[in-house]
């Protein structure tokens, strides 16, 4: 049995069998085997860096992620679209952060 390491969803629904018991089996396989960690150690930093510089923050002057942040401090951050577009520009950064965590944490 083929599992789809970098999409547990795809994994799991083609998987599934109705009215049989083994899709938990296969449901915790998938989870167990999927991990966030393993997945971000397989990023280089160069595609970080490039993810960071490019749509972190896009459009350049000024910074759009900067203008999502003041107005989630204002509180002026209200249609789904503002949110969508904060998270958006800020995933890279999350996701720089997070593989310089588990960089430092692994030395």
């Amino acid at each position: 049995m083929t599992h789809f390491f970098f999409c547990p969803l795809i994994s799991f629904f083609l998987s599934f069998s109705f009215g049989s018991p083994r899709w938990i089996k296969r449901a915790f396989i998938l989870w167990y085997t999927f991990s966030v960690e393993r997945w971000i150690s397989h990023i280089s930093w160069p595609v970080v860096i490039l993810l960071c510089l490019t749509l972190g923050l896009a459009p350049f002057y000024p910074p759009h992620i900067l203008e999502k942040l003041q107005m989630l401090m204002k509180g002026r951050l209200v249609r789904p679209i503002d949110w969508f577009d904060l998270l958006l520009h800020a995933a890279p950064w999350v996701l720089l952060v997070l593989k310089g965590i588990m960089s430092l944490k692994n030395r």
